[in-house]
């Protein structure tokens, strides 16, 4: 299980969620076992993820798969999903909407992508 601080008010509560393996990686493995099942996901929830990261992870598996990947979207309906990771549950259809909008212009969909690189510190202990 893994534990999910969530504020409400002055309280901040621990809420305990299972650890699950990602459904990007499960379809990978999946992926390379099988040639010709369809690979995806029943319902991802779009507010709590970072579309970006998502669009790598879906595409990364789609190219692997030989582009047997699908990908199912939703918005979830439980206000302690949306503040275990500091969303406002009110927003949601505005947050599924702009999620939405950043996954389908994802470089698959639009060859104009502007994306960025970030270059790791040196894991180099200082002085060593």
């Amino acid at each position: 299980m893994t534990e999910v601080p969530v504020t409400g008010g002055r309280d901040v509560h621990t809420v305990r969620f299972p650890t699950a393996t990602p459904p990007t990686a499960a379809s990978g493995r999946a992926a390379a076992r099988t040639r010709r099942v369809r690979l995806g996901t029943a319902g991802t929830v779009l507010p709590p993820e970072d579309p970006v990261r998502l669009a790598q992870d879906v595409s990364t598996v789609d190219a692997l798969s030989g582009g047997r990947v699908e990908i199912g979207i939703g918005s979830a309906s439980d206000e302690v999903e949306y503040a275990a990771f500091g969303k406002d549950a009110a927003r949601k259809r505005e947050l599924t909407g702009e999620n939405l909008r950043v996954l389908r212009s994802a470089p698959a969909n639009d060859p104009g992508w502007k994306t960025s690189t970030v270059t790791p510190p040196d894991p180099t202990p200082a002085g060593a």
